[in-house]
C-alpha cells in the first residue's frame, strides 16, 4: 500500500466511478471531478502533522499498478477506523483483499501503535465479514441505517478488532506463511506513515 499520486486518478475514478465496485460502500457512484477532488484531498490530508487520516491504494508488488482503494482515519484512544476500501473486479477473488486487509492492520497496529481497528461493512457483505472474524475481530452488533445510499436507509455491521486480537489471528498466521512461501519479509513500516 502507499499514499496516493496524482497518476493514480484515471484508476482511482475506473474504482470509484464503477457501480459494482460501489455496490456495498455507503458512497454513492463518483464522477471524474468528485474522484478528482478526493485525490487532493488525500494528498492534502498526506502532508498533515500530526496525520490523521490515510487514504491510500493497494498495489501489485511487481510493478505497481493500483488495483483497490482504502483509508484509515485515526481517531481518540489510539483506536482507528477502516473504510472505503475496494478493489477492481478483476482482483476480487484473488486473495488481494485478505492480503490488503492485513496490511492495514499491519499500518494501524505496527506503524501507527493503535490499540484497536474498528469497520464496518453492509449486513450482507460476507466477504468482508469472513475477513474481519478470520483477522480476530469482534462482531460488535448491526448498526441501524447506518447510511443512507440511493434514497435507501442501509443497516451496517460494526466490528471491533483489538491489537492482541490481531496479533492471535488466523489471518496473521496465513499471511505469514504465503509471504514466507514467496521469500517476503513482513512490512517493518509502510508508506505513508
Amino acid at each position: 500500500m502507499r499514499d496516493l499520486v496524482a497518476s493514480d486518478l484515471e484508476t482511482l475514478t475506473r474504482i470509484w466511478g464503477d457501480p459494482a465496485v460501489m455496490a456495498d460502500m455507503s458512497s454513492e457512484v463518483r464522477t471524474a471531478q468528485e474522484c478528482a477532488a478526493l485525490l487532493d484531498q488525500a494528498r492534502r490530508d498526506a502532508q498533515e502533522r500530526p496525520r490523521r487520516s490515510y487514504r491510500m491504494v493497494a498495489v501489485r508488488r511487481r510493478d505497481d499498478v493500483v488495483i483497490g482503494t482504502t483509508a484509515v482515519d485515526l481517531e481518540r484512544h489510539r483506536s482507528a477506523f477502516s473504510h472505503s476500501t475496494s478493489l477492481l473486479p478483476e482482483y476480487q477473488l484473488t486473495g488481494a483483499a485478505v492480503e490488503g486487509f492485513a496490511l492495514v492492520c499491519e499500518l494501524v497496529f505496527e506503524s501507527l501503535n493503535r490499540h484497536r481497528l474498528t469497520l464496518t461493512c453492509t449486513v450482507d457483505n460476507t466477504a468482508v465479514e469472513r475477513i474481519a472474524l478470520a483477522a480476530g475481530a469482534t462482531l460488535v452488533g448491526t448498526i441501524p441505517e447506518y447510511a443512507c445510499k440511493n434514497g435507501n436507509w442501509r443497516d451496517d455491521k460494526l466490528f471491533s478488532l483489538v491489537d492482541h486480537q490481531w496479533r492471535d489471528s488466523r489471518l496473521l498466521k496465513l499471511v505469514e506463511r504465503q509471504r514466507r512461501a514467496r521469500g517476503q519479509r513482513p512490512p517493518l513500516a509502510l508508506a505513508g506513515t
